[in-house]
């Protein structure tokens, strides 16, 4: 188990009551619910004691080594890590080594466990996809689909409360999310009034819509021969990188915890990164 700070620590642990963690997942299932979840992921908690205390966790998008550096750093008894470190068959936990795996023996090692909402967060309500809808200034946001038996579905289509060029909306995206590597396809010029909007890789989902020049995927990466079809299509798309798409959620999420359990500490990684270097 991480040692106990008498001061509190960076995570302010002295400052807090403890929960289980099994309290902590009942709050972030309830807010996110696992069945939700994509069949081919894997999520929810990944490693911990349900019966173990809590008084801090740090939110991430990927639990790098220096996320968990971070974390043994700051004590805090949770990781919330929005994509899976576990995902596929474990064969062996060891460290030092290259995988996500060194990442969870770690931490299971002092006692920190892990979870992951991943795709569930993605379909909630005030989810990954709804924050970006938000950040669009988007309205009347509806399902991209698939939609399930809830009315709820992977990615959103809205329109923008102000229309703007394509150039204008991807100016607005980089500032208040903090992309670093935005790209374009499609018109710079082109009024944009309607969004189809989906974290992470777009792949073909948007395609399933009736895509015309007043529309834009606003996205986090988009692939080669993808961009090409958009360009057929006569329509618009905007990449803001993979990770740059899913980060404003993590502060959104952190707000939203803070309110359901006010005994804990929840705090942002500031180790957690975009992956790619601008140059």
């Amino acid at each position: 188990m991480a040692k106990k700070s008498k001061k509190g620590g960076k995570g302010q642990k002295g400052k807090k009551a403890p929960m289980s963690l099994r309290e902590v997942v009942a709050a972030l299932e309830a807010m996110a619910p696992c069945q939700l979840a994509e069949s081919w992921d894997n999520v929810g908690l990944l490693a911990g004691d349900l019966d173990a205390e809590v008084r801090a966790a740090l939110l991430c998008i990927d639990l790098m080594p220096a996320v968990v550096d971070e974390a043994i750093a700051a004590e805090v008894e949770l990781v919330i890590a929005y994509h899976p470190p576990i995902f596929r068959p474990v064969t062996r936990l060891v460290t030092p080594g290259p995988d996500m795996e060194a990442g969870v023996f770690r931490c299971i090692r002092r006692g920190i466990a892990i979870y992951s909402p991943h795709t569930s967060l993605d379909v909630a309500t005030g989810g990954t996809n709804d924050v970006l809808a938000d950040l669009c200034g988007a309205t009347e946001t509806t399902p991209l689909g698939p939609v399930n038996e809830d009315g709820l579905g992977i990615g959103r289509v809205g329109r923008l409360r102000d229309p703007a060029t394509l150039r204008a909306l991807a100016k607005r995206l980089k500032r208040k999310g903090g992309a670093d590597h935005v790209s374009l396809v499609g018109n710079p010029d082109a009024t944009i009034e309607r969004v189809v909007i989906c974290v992470g890789a777009a792949g073909s989902l948007p395609f399933s819509l009736d895509l015309g020049p007043g529309d834009a995927i606003v996205t986090g990466e988009i692939r080669h021969h993808d961009a090409l079809r958009i360009q057929r299509l006569g329509t618009n798309a905007i990449a803001l990188s993979h990770w740059s798409s899913e980060r404003p959620t993590l502060a959104v999420l952190q707000q939203r915890l803070s309110g359901e359990l006010p005994a804990l500490a929840f705090s942002l990684s500031r180790a957690d990164r975009e992956p790619f270097l601008r140059v």
